[in-house]
């Protein structure tokens, strides 16, 4: 692989390198360029990587992930501080993962710019189901910079016609982002916190169903968690935290079984990123096995 070199330590210690493509691939992808309040994000993927051996591989729903079924083919070499070759190199990496036939990937970031990146290095009709406490939606972030972990949506909504997507949590946004989302409105549904807590599931499952029937059949199905959806008291180790308000563990694990049900998770293509975590802002390592039990869920919801 072009930047992919293998890591030092592996996920739950499983083997390295390419494996079968029913297999499940992890990817650490340590990019921190356009952070705008805490630093640290670039460190998560070794982190997490270390820590894994130590904590049970049990999902929330007693269900155990055997190693043997994973293959952690190391990180993408990145150079930090030039986020335009970074997105590049992420590109070309996931799309020489994805010409290999490989079907399930999980990917261990690193900020946000992070699913930007992973998209467009795909041809095939995507649907992003997005977990955030932010919209990600501006034009510019900050003023006079277009890609960064607060726009990179926007841009992918303005340049790849062929994604849909489902943007999930939000808590807080700008007016800027509200009206860009209202005029994507055919190829996005937003569901902010009020919205989610406000409607039953059986409603919101209804609602993303209507919104997959106007949609092509999805190639690639692409779930993004952004660690700060997450209420503070449950994720506070985030590099943008986002005050009180947001989702408990349970409520996001009921959300990711909801979109688990649906007939898209027959996608030929399954990838899921994990995001924004910042082991700087957690010493004594608490969160860590909060990312790692929600990695091992989303294993176990869409990758085995």
């Amino acid at each position: 692989m072009s930047y992919i070199f293998e890591p030092v330590s592996t996920f739950l210690q499983s083997r390295t390198g390419i494996g079968e493509k029913e297999q499940i691939h992890v990817i650490g992808v340590p990019l921190e360029d356009t952070t705008s309040f805490r630093q640290g994000t670039r460190y998560a993927p070794t982190v997490i990587r270390q820590l894994s051996p130590l904590t049970e591989a049990t999902t929330s729903k007693m269900r155990n992930i055997d190693n043997s079924n994973i293959r952690d083919i190391g990180d993408i070499a990145l150079i930090h501080g030039d986020i335009r070759e970074n997105v590049e190199r992420i590109r070309r990496s996931i799309r020489e993962l994805v010409s290999l036939g490989l079907k399930k990937m999980l990917i261990i970031g690193g900020e946000h710019t992070i699913t930007y990146a992973s998209c467009t290095g795909i041809n095939d009709n995507i649907l992003l189901v997005v977990f955030d406490a932010h919209l990600d939606m501006r034009d510019e972030w900050p003023l006079g910079q277009r890609l960064s972990h607060a726009t990179h949506l926007r841009r992918l909504l303005e340049e790849k016609e062929n994604l849909y997507m489902l943007h999930i949590g939000a808590r807080a946004f700008d007016n800027e982002e509200i009206v860009f989302a209202r005029n994507m409105k055919e190829r996005l549904v937003m569901l902010d916190i009020n919205v989610l807590r406000d409607l039953n599931r059986g409603t919101l499952s209804r609602i993303i169903r209507d919104f997959l029937s106007t949609t092509p059949k999805i190639d690639t199905l692409y779930i993004s968690v952004d660690l700060d959806v997450l209420d503070i008291s449950t994720m506070p180790a985030v590099s943008n935290p986002e005050g009180y308000g947001g989702l408990s563990f349970d409520e996001l694990l009921k959300l990711l079984e909801m979109i688990s049900c649906l007939q898209v998770h027959e996608a030929r293509c399954k990838i899921c990123d994990v995001v924004e975590y910042c082991p700087t802002a957690d010493p004594s390592l608490t969160y860590c096995t909060v990312v790692i039990k929600l990695i091992l869920d989303l294993m176990g919801l869409y990758l085995i």
